[in-house]
């Protein structure tokens, strides 16, 4: 089901934007460590995308970061290492933002 959520994250409007991602993220955290990965690339690919409606960029850091609070509280080295790669993919997503808005709520947020 992930390639359908991932094909549907092209297409998602922003009336559905919060609804999708809320069941996008419940999706992924139900998932063993290993399927975590290609999520949270799209995610990140999304966010840092200059071209991305900004709405969705939002969304996508706000799913990494609660996927990223989800792995640091199961057990386990794979989601232990999962959440550092989540953690640094924010920061870069966070220092490459150059919308004023975005950078904004981005230094808002428990990136770090």
């Amino acid at each position: 089901y992930l390639s359908y959520f991932h094909e549907k994250l092209q297409e998602v409007t922003l009336y559905q934007l919060f609804d999708f991602f809320e069941k996008y993220t419940a999706y992924v955290e139900m998932l063993p460590s290993q399927n975590w990965e290609e999520a949270v690339l799209v995610l990140s690919n999304m966010a840092l995308d200059s071209g991305e409606d900004p709405y969705k960029k939002f969304f996508c850091v706000n799913a990494l970061l609660k996927l990223k609070d989800s792995a640091k509280a199961k057990e386990g080295q794979s989601y232990m290492i999962l959440a550092e790669d989540i953690k640094n993919k924010l920061k870069d997503i966070k220092n490459s933002e150059t919308d004023p808005l975005l950078k904004m709520r981005y230094s808002e947020m428990d990136i770090e």
